[in-house]
């Protein structure tokens, strides 16, 4: 964390990979009634598939996932407000992915 005054925040967002290990960083995570979420993952070598499981969502929504500007998917967070979906991050350029509600 370095030297001096650091703020960590928490996050119900949890990142899995299958192998090898992903560098994550969050950009954007906004709460309300239109949550959106932003971040990029880079996998330490080659190609790696990753689960995500994100959180704080409003339940029984329907969210857009993206990967770049492509659409990936249309999910549905479940009762406790997650959803979750698998991709694969690679070690040659961080991977931006967005979520927003539809």
């Amino acid at each position: 964390m370095g030297l001096g005054v650091n703020t960590l925040l928490t996050r119900n967002f949890y990142v899995v990979p299958a192998g090898g290990s992903v560098q994550v960083n969050v950009t954007t995570w906004t709460q309300g009634s239109r949550p959106t979420r932003a971040w990029t993952t880079l996998a330490s070598s080659g190609s790696i598939n990753v689960t995500y499981r994100v959180g704080d969502l409003v339940s029984g929504d329907q969210y857009t996932v993206r990967r770049g500007s492509s659409r990936l998917a249309t999910l549905r967070a479940d009762s406790k407000g997650y959803l979750s979906f698998t991709s694969s991050a690679d070690a040659t350029s961080a991977v931006t992915y967005s979520l927003s509600r539809k």
